[in-house]
Formats: C-alpha cells, sequence, structure tokens
C-alpha cells in the first residue's frame, strides 16, 4: 500500500513504509494475495497483447506492443491497489487526508 499512502495522504517514502503497516495489518496474507492475484492477471493480459502484435518488426513489436499492454493494464493495477487502500482504511474508520494541490 506504499504508493497509495504516498499519494493520497501524501506522506513522504519513509513515512509511507510504517503508515502502509498500519493499513495493512491483520490483512497481511489477503493483501498479498490480492497483489498477487493482480500482477498475474496483468503479466497475462500484457502477453495476450504483445502476442498480437508480434508479427511486426522486432522493433515495433517491442515498442508498440508495451505501450499498448501497458496502457491498458496498468491503470487497472493501480485502481485494484487503491480500491484496496479505500477498503482497508474504511474497515478501520481511518478517514483518509487528502492532500491539497495546489495549481501551479
Amino acid at each position: 500500500m506504499l504508493v497509495p499512502v504516498i499519494v493520497i495522504e501524501g506522506k513522504s517514502a519513509g513515512e509511507s513504509f510504517t503508515r502502509s503497516r498500519e493499513v495493512v495489518r491483520g490483512n497481511g496474507w489477503n493483501v498479498f494475495g490480492l497483489i498477487l492475484l493482480t500482477f498475474l492477471l496483468v503479466g497475462i493480459a500484457e502477453a495476450v497483447i504483445r502476442l498480437v502484435f508480434s508479427p511486426l518488426p522486432d522493433f515495433l513489436d517491442a515498442w508498440l506492443g508495451s505501450l499498448v499492454a501497458h496502457s491498458l493494464t496498468v491503470p487497472f493495477a493501480a485502481a485494484t491497489l487503491t480500491t484496496a487502500y479505500f477498503t482497508l482504511t474504511a474497515s478501520r474508520s481511518e478517514p483518509a487526508e487528502p492532500v491539497e494541490v495546489t495549481p501551479a
């Protein structure tokens, strides 16, 4: 839960390890299984997508296949981890403290 803690709560990298441990406490195996399943599904989806691009020349196959595969699968992984974060913090009645973003 490091990335959701850093992005949503605005913690530093060092603080996020402690906070992530607090968020996951008591649900370690469930979170581990979720992460394992998520990245297994992402890996399978990326392999299938890259297989579609395999008839192309080597460079184009690797570049375009990776671009499309990552564009489609990374948002799924991010949404899964973020949903898990909100589920875990809601179950403990810990409202997330959103970070105020000032426009540049």
